[in-house]
């Protein structure tokens, strides 16, 4: 009887005395969404500008607005401490999703910053980073927005929509920090930059930047992005652009991209290394507007070799734009190598970069056109 009685009491605390340690009023606080990293004017410090989500309670209804709140340091960390002798509200940076970096900033290095992340337990590691190319990265937070109040929950999402069209790398703070762990492995991030829209700027994402041990080197531009996607097996979907046989300039063929997979294979022996590169890649015709006959069995045909010979001449043309621009590995082809022959990689690792620059690299594309969409035959003007 004793142990029935105990158990209740035991299951009465439980429900009881249940709390969170850590509870805190909304109210009390200032949810960062944001954060933008510039180098102040005519000093060595920094200016941070912070976008908070202000809770405003009333009797009706919650609501929130956005505010952008800068502060200076001779640090990131410094700058960042000095908020709260700014606001009497705490920030939060629990539901944080948004780092910009300007450029100036990210050619001296982000590992700073990087390291002031890890180190504050609020702060989440899927944070997105973008490096600027205006003149600051306080501009992008200021800039227009059509979707949301929100600058840095509306970046957040176009860089996750930016899976369906390729048109930017996307990259978490836990994937930019393992890169940094592995020898010879180059990063590639996200940049914004301005767009007019009826004369109102706006930002746009597009293109990539280029890093090297952790500091800022080079930019792709936004052409670049698919083939190197295609290569780090990072299309989930997307669009690709065939030139048509016809030499017409208002010819357009669009593949519309369902899924692809790519294969990377070191070939070597004692005189020569090479990669086999093989894509896989599913589409259906997206966009047809060319007088030749690419929707019929035969045509459909004559339109996989057109586009397999485009995407193979697209990858190996930005690979060789790499190798002379950047003279550097940033699609992880030494780490491929490290991981299946880790004695040849202790060999060759502290040349890697020279021997980057000439690689023997076989690209064959294989492209499967599953559907011609929901009509069936080109589109013809009758006269």
């Amino acid at each position: 009887m004793n142990r029935y009685i105990l158990l209740i009491i035991i299951l009465i605390s439980s429900i009881v005395l249940t709390g969170c340690w850590s509870y805190k009023e909304i109210n009390a606080l200032y949810i960062v969404a944001g954060i933008a990293i510039d180098k102040a004017e005519n000093s060595d410090k920094y200016n941070i500008a912070t976008e908070f989500i202000n809770i405003k309670d009333n009797k009706r209804e919650q609501s929130f607005e956005s505010i952008l709140l800068e502060t200076e340091g001779d640090s990131i960390s410094d700058a960042v401490t000095k908020m709260t002798r700014i606001s009497a509200k705490r920030a939060y940076w629990g539901h944080a999703t948004t780092i910009i970096i300007s450029e100036e900033v990210a050619r001296e290095g982000i590992v700073q910053f990087l390291d002031l992340i890890v180190r504050r337990g609020e702060a989440r590691l899927s944070t997105n980073i973008y490096i600027s190319k205006e003149k600051s990265a306080k501009e992008v937070l200021q800039r227009e927005s059509f979707s949301t109040d929100v600058r840095s929950f509306e970046l957040a999402i176009m860089v996750n929509e930016s899976k369906n069209i390729v048109k930017v790398p996307a990259l978490k703070t836990y994937e930019v920090i393992n890169a940094l762990a592995i020898p010879k492995v180059h990063t590639v991030l996200p940049t914004v930059k301005s767009f007019y829209n009826d004369g109102t700027p706006t930002n746009l994402l597009s293109g990539g930047a280029v890093f090297s041990m952790g500091k800022l080197v080079g930019f792709l531009e936004e052409k670049d992005i698919l083939p190197y996607l295609f290569i780090k097996d990072q299309v989930e979907a997307g669009f690709l652009n065939v030139e048509a046989e016809k030499r017409n300039p208002n010819d357009t063929i669009t593949l519309e991209i369902l899924g692809s997979n790519t294969k990377i294979k070191p070939i070597y022996d004692s005189q020569t290394l090479g990669f086999d590169i093989s894509i896989k890649t599913d589409v259906t015709i997206g966009e047809l507007t060319t007088t030749t006959d690419y929707v019929s069995k035969r045509g459909r045909e004559r339109l996989k070799k057109l586009a397999q010979k485009s995407l193979e001449k697209k990858i190996k043309s930005h690979i060789e734009d790499v190798q002379k621009e950047f003279g550097f590995d940033i699609f992880g082809f030494g780490n491929i190598i490290r991981q299946r022959n880790p004695r040849l990689w202790d060999n060759m690792e502290k040349d890697w970069d020279s021997i980057f620059k000439d690689l023997d690299l076989n690209i064959n594309c294989d492209i499967q056109i599953k559907n011609t969409g929901h009509y069936l035959k080109p589109l013809k003007v009758v006269e």
